[in-house]
């Protein structure tokens, strides 16, 4: 069975019933397409080598940024984490949390694994990253300008080159009514 990872970090500013009531979901939606879903967290992105050089550039990157155009240093700090996460899980499918699988199946995910860079969403919502790219993404970030016209950059804008993930039965929903909406219509209650 093919792993699909999610990153979860506590932030002060997310009610912790919502964003563990989305994380259910997610969890059901693609354990119902065939995969075996894997929260990662704070202490899977400690596993990683280059972490703590990496929060030392976002910490020294963070004071430079225009404050008006970009989010707070913990979500910044979150985004990357995920990034040290995946790597020290050795790579794989990885998704936000808020993504809901309709029948993205993981034969489905085998045509997208050669290449070298799936991206859905902006910023990020369904990456497939091997370790190899997470290194070398790890190492570009830690050796290039973190800042574009005062803004950090997400991702997408670290990978290059990407290609876009356009799969019909994935849907980002950051709602949690909605997710719940749509994930009850889609599938029949568990008995």
């Amino acid at each position: 069975m093919k792993n699909i990872y999610a990153y979860y970090e506590s932030l002060q500013a997310n009610d912790q019933a919502v964003e563990f009531s989305k994380a259910n979901l997610w969890k059901d939606s693609w354990t119902r397409a065939g995969w075996n879903p894997v929260m990662l967290n704070s202490s899977h992105a400690q596993i990683s080598p280059q972490r703590i050089k990496l929060q030392k550039k976002l910490l020294q990157t963070y004071p430079l940024l225009e404050k008006t155009k970009n989010e707070s240093i913990e979500v910044i700090q979150l985004r990357y984490n995920r990034l040290c996460a995946i790597h020290a899980a050795g790579g794989g499918w990885v998704s936000d949390y808020d993504v809901l699988n309709y029948g993205f199946t993981p034969s489905i995910a085998d045509a997208y694994e050669t290449n070298s860079f799936v991206l859905n969403g902006n910023p990020a919502c369904v990456m497939y990253l091997s370790k190899e790219i997470c290194n070398a993404a790890l190492q570009r970030i830690l050796n290039e300008d973190l800042i574009e016209d005062g803004v950090i950059k997400y991702e997408k804008e670290i990978f290059h080159p990407f290609f876009n993930l356009d799969v019909d039965s994935l849907e980002h929903i950051q709602d949690i009514k909605l997710m719940q909406e749509k994930f009850s219509k889609k599938f029949a209650p568990i008995i």
